[in-house]
Parts: C-alpha cells; structure tokens; sequence
C-alpha cells in the first residue's frame, strides 16, 4: 500500500477481519441485522466505511466494509483503499467488484479456450474476439 501511495497509483486491496475492525462495526453490523429481522428479509445488504490504522501502517486508510445480514448470520467483507471520493458502497459493489468480476471472466474464457493468450497472433489459432484484417 505504502509502496502504491508513494508512486501515485489507486488501489483496492481485500483486507481480512480482526477483532478491531469488528468492534469499529458492531453498530452498523447490529442495526443492519436487527433491520432484515424486522423487515423479514432473506438478506439485507449494508456498508460503513471506518478509517483505520492499522499497527504496521504509517497513516490511516479508508476500510470499506460489506456487510451482509441474513437468517444464517452476518457476512462482513473488507477492502482497504486510497479512494477517498464515492461511498462505500459505490467503491465495494462498482468499483472493487467489477474488478473482481473482470478478474474472474478472464480466467473463465481461458479456461473455455484452453489458452494462456487471447491475441490473434497465429492464422490458425481460433480466437473469438479477433477478425481478420481484409485489405485492399
């Protein structure tokens, strides 16, 4: 992170639960929960956005927190990030999972393909999203 900051790039980094982060949450976590109760949700779905500082970080980072309710428990999923426009919503569900979501269709259409490469650099390769240059 510190590395990333210090070379102006953004980042989105998972951050897995402590007991701190936990204890920061315990009232979003509580009210999200007691409000799918109430409302005889399936799942209810929250966010809060704590700035912590961790003991091996120089400065404190916005932790944006998912927080998911259902008859199960809570499903709380953290990422730490440099973003500090948008909500926490707006970053974990647009912007972190989107990244995700990317991560995963790429490895899905390597694996349909049962390639390492997606380029049209062989005539003879089968490549769905190339088409051949036509000139003339």
């Amino acid at each position: 992170m510190a590395w990333c900051e210090n070379n102006g790039i953004d980042y989105f980094f998972g951050l897995p639960g402590n007991k701190v982060l936990q204890r920061l949450l315990d009232e979003s976590a509580d009210a999200i929960r007691t409000r799918r109760a109430l409302e005889r949700k399936f799942v209810l779905r929250g966010y809060a956005e704590p700035h912590c500082k961790a003991k091996s970080w120089k400065l404190k980072r916005l932790v944006c927190a998912r927080i998911e309710a259902t008859a199960m428990g809570l499903d709380i999923r953290f990422v730490v990030t440099n973003l500090d426009s948008g909500s926490a919503e707006h970053l974990y569900d647009l912007i972190y999972c989107a990244r995700a979501q990317a991560e995963n269709l790429i490895k899905m259409h390597k694996r349909q393909l049962a390639s390492d490469r997606t380029s049209c650099s062989s005539p003879t390769r089968s490549a769905p999203f190339c088409t051949p240059l036509h000139t003339g």
